[in-house]
């Protein structure tokens, strides 16, 4: 199965992935913050649903810095958005 993935989709996985433990591990947070304060039980999940956000955007972010610093990967040139040479 790991064979499937050029080396391209797995490093924005990897990105993504990356991203996504910030988030839980920073929304988690404020949700036991949030659900301790109020002492309600059910506001943990307003925290890792906003982690789960947070971490999509700081991967995609992670992401497209790393596409601007290394360029256009192998076999990229000459091809435009649609697949078209």
């Amino acid at each position: 199965m790991k064979g499937n993935l050029s080396s391209k989709e797995t490093e924005k996985s990897n990105y993504i992935g990356r991203g996504l433990a910030i988030g839980l591990a920073i929304g988690a947070g404020f949700g036991v913050a949030l659900s301790a304060a109020t002492d309600n039980p059910g506001l943990l999940a307003i925290g890792i649903g906003c982690g789960i956000s947070l971490g999509i955007a700081i991967g995609t972010s992670l992401q497209r810095r790393h596409e601007e610093e290394s360029g256009p990967g192998v076999g990229d040139e000459g091809v435009g958005e649609d697949g078209s040479s």
